[in-house]
């Protein structure tokens, strides 16, 4: 029995492609996309942080006070939306970073018309670690 093979000539087709908009999560059309870019860099932060100090997950869940299974899942990105911000922002004052949240004050939209209200002063907290606890401190300027 003879066999046949059919060959043809069709052109490659080349994929279409989108221009990112630099947000996976938007670009994905996932609910408060900044959020989750927000918290996958911090998660890829803790990860790098492992990493660098030659941490294993165990070391690093004894650290940061949770299951070496769920740092597994942290520096994976899975389960994001089991930590908040805070959380994330915790995890890496204990794992030694200054972190810090500046709120600045927008200037008023009045600002043209006269008014000579000033605008609140800029707050500033720093995120303190101690042993297994952290607190938010004002660290504003006068």
């Amino acid at each position: 029995m003879n066999e046949t093979t059919k060959t043809t000539n069709e052109t490659t087709k080349t994929p279409e492609t989108t221009q990112s908009s630099g947000n996976v999560f938007a670009d994905m059309g996932r609910p408060n996309p900044e959020t989750l870019l927000l918290k996958a860099r911090l998660t890829q932060q803790i990860d790098r942080t492992i990493d660098h100090n030659g941490w294993t997950q165990t070391q690093a869940a004894e650290m940061l006070g949770i299951n070496q299974s769920d740092v597994s899942n942290l520096v994976r990105g899975k389960r994001l939306s089991h930590y908040s911000l805070e959380k994330l922002l915790h995890f890496l004052a204990v794992l030694g970073y200054h972190v810090t949240l500046t709120i600045d004050p927008i200037a008023p939209n009045n600002a043209s018309q006269g008014d000579s209200k000033k605008p609140p002063a800029r707050v500033a907290y720093a995120l303190e670690s101690t042993q297994n606890t952290c607190q938010w401190r004002d660290v504003s300027q006068t």
